[in-house]
C-alpha cells in the first residue's frame, strides 16, 4: 500500500471516527432532552387540568350555595322539587374540558343532578364494589370534605 494511501486512510480514520462518536453523542443528549421535555409538560398538564377541575367544582358549589341562599324556600323543598328547577340544575350540571362535567349528590351519596338522567335520585353505594377507587374518592367528600384521586 502506497504512503499517501495509508495517510488518507489515517487521516480518515482520525477524522470520522471522532466525528461519528460526537454524532452519537449529541444524538443521546437531544433525546434525554426531548424526553425530559415530554415528561415535565405531561406534568404541567396533568397538574393544570386538576386545577381547573378543582376550581371549577368550588365555582359550582359556591353558585348553588349562593342560589339556594336567594331561595331558601328550596332548602326545605322535596328532592323531585329541587331536581324540577331549571336554574338549580344548569347551575348543577355544567361542563368541565371537553368530556367531564359537575354533578351534585348529597350526604347519603344520592344523586339529585347529573348529565344522564339515568344516574339522577341513585344512591352511588351501587358503586362501591364495582368502582372501589372511584368510591373512596366519592365516600371521602360525604362529609362535605374536598375529596379528590383519580379512578378508571
Amino acid at each position: 500500500m502506497k504512503i499517501t494511501t495509508r495517510l488518507i486512510i489515517s487521516l480518515l480514520l482520525v477524522s470520522i471516527i471522532p466525528l461519528g462518536l460526537t454524532g452519537y453523542a449529541a444524538l443521546q443528549g437531544m433525546q434525554r432532552l426531548s424526553d425530559l421535555a415530554v415528561n415535565e409538560s405531561t406534568q404541567m398538564l396533568t397538574q393544570l387540568g386538576e386545577t381547573i377541575i378543582h376550581q371549577r367544582a368550588e365555582c359550582v358549589a359556591d353558585q348553588v350555595a349562593l342560589y339556594l341562599a336567594a331561595s331558601p324556600e328550596l332548602t326545605t323543598a322535596a328532592p323531585e322539587t329541587l331536581r324540577g328547577d331549571a336554574t338549580l340544575t344548569a347551575l348543577a350540571v355544567q361542563p368541565v374540558g371537553e368530556t367531564g362535567y359537575t354533578a351534585l349528590y348529597d350526604s347519603n351519596a344520592v344523586t339529585h343532578f347529573h348529565a344522564d338522567p339515568t344516574i339522577v335520585g341513585v344512591d352511588l353505594h351501587v358503586l362501591a364494589e364495582r368502582l372501589p377507587d372511584f368510591w373512596a374518592i366519592m365516600e371521602d367528600s360525604l362529609d362535605g370534605a374536598v375529596s379528590e384521586g383519580y379512578y378508571a
